[in-house]
């Protein structure tokens, strides 16, 4: 972004940025009592989001950036996501067989099923994760996953989420598929207490402010953010281009537009990326789209640290209160002062003085230091993560070959 760009959003022009009296009224945003400079001006998603490297108005890859993005990606011989358009053959109607498990939660399992396809005229092997939901679960009703699915089909031609393919029942389940990314999710990039650098965690991050603004720009709200909800893979081993997807919208909801104020008031998410608002012990509480941003906070503080922001629901509680801040410890790790803002921005305990996702485009951290060129990460994490994609699938073809 060149510096005539930069000074259009840094004109000083405070009344035409588009915000709630309760937030940001003297064009400053706090973290216990220290006040930052936040980026007037007016904004445009869809502008912004296409001057970002390698990306379109809409969130999808520029033609002819991104590696193999737009063609057909193939390792070991198994297709993975980036391929040209693809359906099931008409000839025969896919019975799932469910032979190989890699994940399962509290409403449904996960599996990998390898399907005929056909692709530019020729019938090719590809492999898609397919979640079974059952039926007739008190706790997880059927309106419930029918609004699953729609989600996953307002999002499914955006690369930044995990995309999804179609859906069948029977008359115990119902089954979503979806594109199957032998890297998996961040979470397991921290298994060996493995540290990012502020470098390509920034990648990651940038890449999941622009997807979550985007789905608030849809009025939908994730409100369960998490690594093992945050879909890495590299559309060509060879090149150390990372790219991120969210995944899981089983708690999303869509919700109206209300200026970032709509509340929600179903308690949901996983406690260590859980905003303060958010009160599992009172089922009045409510709460808006900006809990997403405070789990990008958190899962941004993994990633540099290695550790969780809080444990409990008592350590989210004392750092509202300014008792105990797990922030104190960033300011001696080698962090740029435009992350240590950004992490403060995000991780704020009020939800008026939280940055929207849209809001968040614009901090220093991300406007001043685009992923460049095209989420290009370090080599040492490309040599890590082409390492484990190489492998998993490898194990995964394994496994499928065993089970057939």
């Amino acid at each position: 972004m060149n510096d005539e760009k930069k000074n259009q959003y840094f004109s000083g022009n405070t009344n035409s940025f588009n915000v709630s009296n309760s937030y940001n009224s003297g064009g400053t945003f706090r973290r216990n009592g220290k006040p930052y400079p936040f980026p007037p001006g007016g904004f445009d998603l869809e502008k912004l989001l296409s001057e970002l490297p390698g990306m379109t108005a809409q969130g999808m890859p520029k033609p002819g950036i991104q590696p193999n993005l737009n063609g057909q990606n193939i390792i070991n011989g198994v297709i993975v996501p980036g391929g040209g358009p693809s359906k099931v053959s008409s000839a025969e109607k896919p019975q799932w067989k469910m032979n190989v498990e890699i994940g399962h939660g509290t409403f449904g399992m996960v599996f990998v099923e390898q399907v005929e396809v056909q692709r530019h005229g020729a019938t090719e092997s590809e492999l898609w994760a397919v979640k079974r939901i059952p039926k007739g679960v008190a706790s997880f009703p059927a309106d419930r996953y029918m609004e699953e699915i729609a989600l996953l089909g307002a999002l499914k031609q955006n690369e930044l989420f995990v995309k999804f393919i179609k859906h069948t029942e029977d008359s115990h389940h119902v089954y979503i598929a979806m594109e199957y990314l032998p890297l998996g999710d961040m979470s397991q990039s921290f298994k060996d207490k493995y540290k990012w650098g502020e470098h390509d965690a920034h990648v990651v991050i940038e890449q999941l402010i622009m997807g979550v603004a985007i789905m608030h720009k849809e009025n939908i709200a994730h409100r369960d953010l998490k690594p093992e909800n945050v879909f890495l893979w590299l559309p060509d081993p060879a090149q150390p281009v990372l790219r991120v997807k969210i995944g899981d919208f089983g708690t999303s909801k869509r919700v109206p537009v209300n200026n970032n104020t709509t509340f929600l008031n179903t308690t949901t998410g996983t406690c260590s990326y859980m905003a303060p608002e958010v009160d599992g012990n009172d089922t009045q509480s409510t709460y808006t789209r900006k809990v997403d941003v405070w789990a990008l906070g958190c899962i941004l503080y993994r990633a540099l640290t290695g550790e969780v922001p809080f444990q409990s629901r008592q350590d989210v509680w004392m750092y509202s209160m300014g008792i105990k801040s797990p922030l104190a410890g960033v300011e001696n790790i080698g962090l740029s002062q435009e992350a240590i803002d950004f992490l403060g921005a995000t991780l704020q305990p009020k939800p008026r003085d939280r940055p929207s996702a849209e809001e968040c485009l614009k901090l220093p951290w991300i406007i001043n230091k685009p992923s460049s060129p095209h989420f290009r990460i370090r080599e040492d994490l490309h040599k890590r993560l082409k390492t484990r994609q190489a492998e998993d699938l490898a194990k995964m073809q394994e496994k499928i070959d065993r089970a057939t």
